[in-house]
């Protein structure tokens, strides 16, 4: 499985409509990204910029089924007047799937239903298991 994620950006003004579309995403949309491979798809917006993030079988067979859906270029082609850029690159409806941004970091626990083992504190040279690499949220003084 591939975590695949990219950047792209909605004409000033047109974020409502972007909004709208998405929440009214054509049925036969989502089946061809199901047989293109795509199990996860997520997009977060900040202002006019996009962020996407999807889990695919395999990106570039996927990129290749989904240029030929006729689905998905009729939605691309519906979502050209609000879109102004694909990342670094003026939108193309005809290839509307850019590279993806290169992962730098992922995390997912494993559950795997057993119940966790406890830490060794002599498993590395008798030492104590270090603490938890992150700070604990700050507790804020309560208002009065």
């Amino acid at each position: 499985m591939e975590r695949v994620s990219f950047v792209m950006r909605v004409k000033d003004g047109k974020q409502e409509e972007y909004i709208r579309r998405h929440r009214q995403v054509w049925p036969d949309v989502l089946a061809a990204h199901r047989r293109a491979g795509v199990t996860k798809m997520a997009i977060y917006m900040k202002g006019a910029d996009l962020f996407l993030y999807m889990e695919v079988e395999d990106y570039a067979r996927a990129v290749r089924m989904l240029n030929r859906s006729p689905e998905i270029i009729r939605w691309e082609e519906y979502m050209a007047p609000i879109m102004e850029n694909a990342g670094d690159k003026c939108f193309d409806p005809a290839n509307p799937y850019p590279e993806s941004l290169p992962e730098i970091f992922f995390w997912e626990p494993v559950d795997d239903h057993r119940e966790p083992r406890p830490l060794r504190p002599d498993a590395v040279d008798g030492a104590a298991p270090s603490p938890p690499h992150f700070l604990p949220s700050r507790q804020l003084p309560v208002q009065r």
